[in-house]
């Protein structure tokens, strides 16, 4: 924002929002021309390896709700509902607030506040694709789901005990960033083993809304406590404990059958 206020007559708020928007359409466009509808339609694929993923899909849908009514009735989706709320409470709450929470920390100019959240959020990336792979390896999600939720819970809560040591606090804000990212890839594979077809299209546009919900108020929610303790840190305490509800409801879930990713390696053995 410093170094590109007033290019082009724009504000450096306005070239951001444009920089971080640009990548995102590109890709979005590019991955809807090259992305395939089904498996057999693949390049990347061998035709083996395109029916065996075909198989586990047909194997998987036996147990999967196939009826709009079957959805609203299973305990499971209004569970994966509550964690969408609570997770993206903490997750936007954090991604609003972290400049605030690092400014109070004494980092006040822009540049270098921006550098400490892209680097926390860096910390994040890697711990996405981890503990996603991780969890792909040894073809387990509630585990997965549910540790780096209160791990992510107990970085925000930390955050805000140690907000006088900005250092450690700080680290307690890596964790919290870490642990919602390595969540919401995992997160987006439960509908996936509860829903089929256009039962699944709509489940997941409902908890999308939910969480977009969330965002909304979890963004508040720092403010409003703000305003009940007078300190910026004490949102942290709401936020992290919505993350860890969120982690001890995955615990609850259970589904239908995990992909078998390790027939996948042994096809290509």
């Amino acid at each position: 924002m410093s170094f590109t206020h007033q290019i082009m007559g724009l504000n450096g708020w306005q070239w951001m929002l444009l920089i971080e928007a640009i990548p995102a359409v590109v890709l979005g466009i590019v991955l809807f021309f090259w992305l395939q509808d089904r498996p057999a339609a693949s390049t990347w694929l061998t035709s083996q390896e395109a029916d065996l993923i075909r198989q586990d899909l047909e194997r998987e849908a036996v147990t999967k709700v196939h009826s709009y009514s079957g959805a609203v009735k299973d305990k499971r989706f209004w569970i994966l509902a509550v964690i969408a709320l609570f997770f993206a409470a903490g997750n936007y709450g954090l991604l609003f607030w972290m400049p605030s929470l690092i400014m109070s920390g004494g980092i006040t100019d822009p540049f270098h506040n921006g550098l400490l959240v892209g680097l926390a959020y860096a910390f994040g990336a890697v711990a996405m694709v981890l503990n996603s792979w991780h969890s792909a390896r040894k073809n387990e999600r509630n585990l997965h789901a549910a540790i780096p939720a209160a791990l992510a819970g107990v970085g925000l809560i930390l955050s805000g005990v140690f907000s006088s040591y900005f250092p450690v606090a700080f680290i307690c804000l890596v964790i919290g960033v870490s642990g919602i990212m390595a969540m919401i890839p995992i997160f987006w594979m439960f509908p996936g083993t509860l829903l089929t077809g256009s039962v699944a299209a709509a489940g997941i546009a409902l908890l999308n809304s939910c969480t977009s919900l969330s965002g909304i108020v979890g963004s508040f929610i720092t403010s409003w406590a703000k305003d009940a303790t007078g300190t910026l840190e004490s949102g942290n305490y709401v936020l992290g404990i919505l993350l860890i509800l969120a982690g001890l409801l995955y615990l609850t879930l259970s589904g239908g059958p995990e992909p078998s990713y390790r027939s996948y390696k042994s096809v290509e053995a």
